[in-house]
């Protein structure tokens, strides 16, 4: 699996309803977010991820997976990614909502923090790091 950022809004506001994403998100709101596709390594499309700033330096991932792919798209190398990019837009934490208790143990699986309904996950190595400091650091990034 990979993490492109190549998914156009239209694209994703068609694929959140076609995999029957339980909220809605209008279009010009996830006009204000970052989209990532998540593709196999044939390029099929598995799955989406989305961001926006919940509060300063908190990112907040939203993602959907197609039925056929959920339970098996989130791994070590897709968190990975994911957590190069928050360290490239200088976040110190990122968050994710996860409302069932098999979410819950994937994220802890991976080494988020969960409280409540929510993952968390430190970015330690944006405390007092410039962005060019990070954009260095994060070369080995797999993003597309």
């Amino acid at each position: 699996m990979q993490v492109r950022f190549d998914l156009l809004t239209s694209s994703l506001s068609t694929f959140l309803s076609e995999n029957n994403y339980p909220h809605h998100w209008p279009e010009w709101q996830l006009r204000e977010c970052l989209a990532a596709s998540i593709k196999t390594d044939a390029g099929e499309l598995a799955g989406a991820f989305w961001f926006n700033w919940d509060v300063p330096d908190v990112l907040e991932m939203h993602v959907c997976v197609r039925p056929e792919f959920q339970g098996r798209w989130l791994n070590r190398q897709i968190m990975g990614d994911l957590r190069h990019f928050a360290v490239l837009f200088n976040a110190k934490q990122v968050k994710a909502y996860c409302p069932t208790p098999f979410l819950r143990r994937v994220y802890l699986r991976l080494g988020w923090v969960v409280v409540g309904d929510y993952a968390h996950l430190d970015i330690k190595e944006n405390s007092g790091k410039t962005q060019n400091e990070n954009r260095e650091a994060s070369k080995n990034c797999t993003l597309g």
